[in-house]
């Protein structure tokens, strides 16, 4: 075969994005090339030789600008040995020996090449070396000679005429190459300079010390005619303001007053405030500041200077991507949205007003809950771009958190203008109109000294989870944000326990599949159920009982949001007071409220295991932990009716799962919210009639797949009545171990498990005493 006659060595520049660079000439493998970066040697770990395109293929991209040298090393050796009697002398193997003779030739000339030229650019740069060296030494020369000549020429003038005249300074010269005489000439004309500026600076300082003198004059004149001023004006003030408690009191000695003064009474009468005495008239002052104020809280009762205090989010949204209608930040690439993270929403909270570009797909303003699960979005009712959307909406009831989307997209009737003019305000603050809530309060009092007043609330307030009821009490329609629906209330929660003739006023947009109130029993067993039965949207309303045994109650239909909807949709739970003379006792004679202490958890920690297929919806393993509250008190005669926040005795952590896809059979789910281990604070308010509310910070921890099928958690027991309680007697002594109710929980535990098959929980006793106790049970 024959060679190509190619050079064994190529240069390349880099781009910073390509990775692969071919080459022209042959090699037998990888370990015949040589690839230098910058000129260092690149490590034969660092790229593959790629056979079939004949390059080099780096593990990365050379940096943008970078020299990448490729070039063919064979190896000196021979690795053949001819004979007769064993085939080695056939064609390819000869010519395999040849092409690597040829090999070496072309690398040595590549060598021989290299040596030439670096031995050309030696020569080039000692021969510029010396020509520089030539140049400066004819410069040296050169100022050698001059200097010797000024010298000798300094000395013959010395010499002639004047021998016995003395050595002149121009024939001493200083380390500078400069006469004496030169430096003299220096220092005399930097004298002469110097003592020009300090007369200069002389000068300035005289006429500004004159100018200083002049207005310290100036101010003294001024000092004293303020303080002759104010003394007069003090002497007027002093002389002309007069106070009495009553008018008769300035009635007696109004006739010894100087005339044109101030009279001020306190007495609650025609003249009380400010008034001018002219000798003979009294007249009420025109400006009174008891009446402007009055005057004001007026103003601002009949509307006249309406305010309201907002909290505007607008500079929050700077991520990309967009919420989308499940409430997922989706898109997170997407230059044309921008998005808000989680803001939290204060409780007094009310409303949302917005100015956006958006579209149906997009939920601008998304609530979510205290554990970040989304309750409802809303955005515009076009699908296109093209229209800035202005408005409010009411926060749902449960919300803790906002996110807001807006538009960064100029497109088909949107301008920059549009886009710049975007805004998501929360109100905060409304003034309230003092005298008709006065008078509203006096309304409702007299109604509870009657027995008149009719206990109210609207319920429609809870349906903010999208999707609606249907027959059977199941839910559905989850991604349907045409209708809402609340959760199961307890009723108990709303109107107590006391109340009689519970009824219920329904308005709402209704469907023939849509049920929108439904009864359920204590054990949330479904005990009735009304819904609409016209087989389109229309109005759905009536009054209804509610059941004896009913105990939670849920309603659904329309969303408010909707275009076909019907507005102002309400759900009255309507109910008799019974308790008023207590209700006006605990208005009029508040008990005094103490402070307690108490004994809560750091933290607390649950796990969230996804084993299992999706349709266990995440629950398989996933635990929850519950602090019971326990009169958290020490040292108490007697317990105290304290609960938590919303008459709870038990609050419940629950690890957060996240539905990314809401198919009812086969829900996607990511787990504690996709982290292995997430950290949160948790505030718990212990509320009382006569017990100041106290508030307990709690770390809820929770874990990803931290457990096992074998491995179950155990309940911690802490301190009073639940493990070490008064009365608690225990019979298998004749009653001697009173107090150790913790003995009787732990063989409630153990009976639990030899129920089911020795699997169940156990119990950790924390602040109990030692006791032991033995039983029987099943064998």
């Amino acid at each position: 075969m024959t060679l190509e006659n190619t050079n064994p060595i190529q240069h390349f520049t880099a781009n910073g994005e390509t990775s692969v660079f071919a080459f022209e000439f042959e090699v037998e493998n990888k370990d015949n090339i040589k690839v230098t970066l910058d000129g260092e040697a690149v490590p034969i770990y660092a790229y593959e030789y790629d056979e079939s395109v004949n390059a080099v293929v780096f593990n990365f991209e050379p940096e943008n600008g970078s020299e990448v040298i490729i070039e063919r090393v064979t190896s000196l050796e021979r690795s053949i040995n001819y004979q007769t009697y064993n085939n080695s002398f056939r064609p390819e193997t000869l010519n395999y020996d040849l092409d690597r003779i040829w090999h070496v030739l072309q690398e040595q000339n590549i060598v021989d090449a290299e040596i030439l030229a670096r031995l050309k650019d030696e020569i080039d740069w000692r021969r510029n070396l010396d020509l520089n060296y030539d140049v400066m030494a004819q410069v040296r020369d050169t100022q050698v000679f001059g200097a010797l000549k000024q010298y000798l020429d300094t000395i013959i003038a010395s010499t002639s005429p004047n021998v016995f005249g003395g050595v002149t300074a121009g024939v001493v010269f200083a380390l500078d190459k400069k006469s004496v005489q030169t430096h003299l000439e220096d220092i005399y004309q930097k004298f002469i300079e110097e003592r020009q500026a300090l007369q200069a600076e002389k000068d300035r300082a005289i006429a500004a010390e004159q100018g200083l003198d002049q207005k310290i004059e100036a101010e003294k004149t001024r000092a004293k005619n303020v303080e002759a001023n104010l003394q007069a004006n003090l002497s007027a003030v002093a002389g002309g303001n007069y106070g009495f408690n009553t008018y008769a009191d300035f009635d007696a000695v109004k006739s010894s007053l100087p005339n044109n003064v101030v009279v001020r009474i306190s007495e609650d009468a025609q003249y009380q405030g400010d008034n001018i005495w002219n000798g003979t008239t009294l007249t009420k002052s025109p400006y009174d500041s008891r009446q402007e104020t009055i005057n004001f809280i007026r103003l601002l009762n009949n509307g006249t200077l309406p305010s309201e205090i907002y909290e505007d989010l607008t500079s929050e949204a700077t991520s990309y991507g967009y919420i989308n209608t499940l409430g997922v930040h989706a898109s997170k690439g997407d230059t044309n949205w921008l998005t808000s993270d989680f803001h939290e929403i204060g409780s007094s909270y009310k409303k949302v007003e917005y100015k956006i570009v958006g579209t149906t797909l997009v939920s601008s303003i998304a609530f979510y809950t205290d554990t970040y699960d989304f309750i409802i979005g809303y955005g515009d009712t076009i699908s296109t771009i093209s229209k800035v959307a202005e408005g409010s909406v009411q926060i749902p009831i449960n919300a803790k958190y906002i996110r807001i989307t807006l538009s960064n997209k100029i497109s088909t009737g949107i301008t920059q203008n549009d886009l710049d003019s975007q805004f998501v305000k929360i109100i905060k603050y409304s003034n309230v109109y003092i005298e008709e809530k006065l008078s509203e309060i006096d309304s409702t009092l007299e109604n509870l000294r009657s027995g008149d007043l009719e206990a109210s609330v609207d319920i429609w307030q809870y349906a903010t989870i999208q999707g609606y009821y249907i027959a059977g009490g199941a839910t559905t329609g989850v991604s349907d944000k045409n209708w809402v629906r609340s959760d199961l209330i307890k009723i108990s929660n709303l109107v107590g326990d006391g109340s009689e003739n519970k009824r219920l006023r329904l308005r709402c947009t209704g469907h023939s599949i849509v049920k929108s109130l439904l009864f359920f029993d204590a054990s949330k067993n479904l005990l009735e159920e009304h819904g609409a039965t016209e087989n389109t949207s229309n109005i759905y309303q009536g009054e209804f009982v509610v059941p004896e045994e009913a105990k939670y109650l849920a309603v659904s239909g329309g969303s408010s949001q909707n275009p076909s909807g019907i507005k102002g949709p309400y759900a009255y739970l309507m109910s008799q007071v019974s308790v008023v003379h207590e209700i006006l006792e605990l208005k009029n004679n508040q008990a005094s409220k103490e402070y307690f202490p108490v004994l809560s958890p750091i933290a607390v920690y649950t796990t969230c295991n996804d084993m299992g297929d999706s349709q266990n919806k995440g629950r398989l393993r996933n635990y929850s932990t519950a602090i019971y509250l326990d009169h958290f008190f020490n040292g108490l005669a007697s317990e105290k009716d304290v609960k938590f926040k919303h008459a709870q005795d038990r609050y419940v952590f629950t690890p957060s799962l996240i539905v990314t896809d809401s198919n009812e059979n086969k829900p996607t789910i990511v787990f504690n919210e996709g982290v292995n281990a997430k950290e949160k604070s948790e505030e718990l308010v212990l509320v009382g009639d006569d017990v100041v509310d106290t508030t307990v910070s709690i770390k809820h921890r929770s874990a990803l797949n931290s457990v096992t099928a074998t491995v179950t958690p155990k309940v911690l027991c802490i301190g009073d009545s639940i493990t070490y309680g008064e009365q608690a007697l225990i019979p298998d002594d004749n009653y001697t171990q009173n107090h150790s109710y913790h003995l009787i929980t732990k063989e409630l535990f153990i009976k639990d498990k030899v129920d089911n098959d020795n699997q169940g929980f156990d119990a950790l006793f924390l602040g109990t005493k030692s006791k032991t106790k033995t039983f029987s049970y099943k064998g």
